[in-house]
Order: C-alpha cells, then structure tokens, then sequence
C-alpha cells in the first residue's frame, strides 16, 4: 500500500515551471486545472495507493475534489 501525501501550498521558494524531486518517489508539480490528472497519471505506477492531502478543506480541496472524481480514495 502506498500513502501519496499532497502538501498543496505554494512557498516563495518555489517556482511554477521546474519540477524537482523531493526524495524516493516524491515530485513537487505545478498547480492548475490539470494538476488533478497530471497526479493521478504521476501516481498510476504506485499501487494500492491512498491519498493524503493537506489542506484538503482549503487550499487542497480543489485536488481532493477532483482525484475523488477521478475515483481515487
């Protein structure tokens, strides 16, 4: 079983446009309105898989909507 953990917030160190690797498996990406399906399409090796989303009442509500949609747990 892997847990994917989503920390959806945006820090000034940051930047947009460069993806980085953040240890065995991690990947920071970019936000947007296909953030969902970049994720799940990331992700589709790792399985059975649950997801863990910070913020998933706030800032990560947006992402948790979407993979739930897309019938991720």
């Amino acid at each position: 079983m892997f847990i994917i953990g989503i920390d959806p917030h945006r820090g000034p160190t940051q930047r947009r446009d460069r993806p980085h690797r953040d240890g065995p498996g991690g990947a920071r990406a970019a936000g947007g309105s296909t953030s969902a399906a970049t994720t799940a399409d990331w992700s589709s090796d790792f399985t059975p898989r649950v997801w863990a989303i910070e913020g998933a009442a706030g800032t990560g509500a947006l992402l948790a909507q979407q993979l739930v949609a897309a019938g991720e747990r």
